[in-house]
């Protein structure tokens, strides 16, 4: 495999745990919110989280499908 190559994976890997990280992190608030029924929350805070949660996932995904494509070897 070329050096090129494996410096592109690598930057995959990097942004794959990057991302994977923040969706964990989302999944483990909205649950504990869930959970702990917070009187601070804001009506939209829920809604917001989620929001970022599924932008967050798709990134994951795209970032995946990328690597994928990219993960041939000559």
């Amino acid at each position: 495999m070329s050096i090129q190559k494996e410096q592109k994976m690598d930057m995959y890997f990097e942004r794959l745990s990057i991302y994977s990280n923040y969706v964990s992190c989302l999944t483990r608030v909205i649950l504990e919110l869930i959970e702990g029924e917070s009187n601070n929350l804001k009506p939209t805070d829920m809604a917001y989280l989620a929001n970022l949660l599924v932008k967050y996932t798709n990134i994951l995904c795209l970032k995946i499908m990328h690597m994928k494509h990219d993960w041939e070897f000559d």
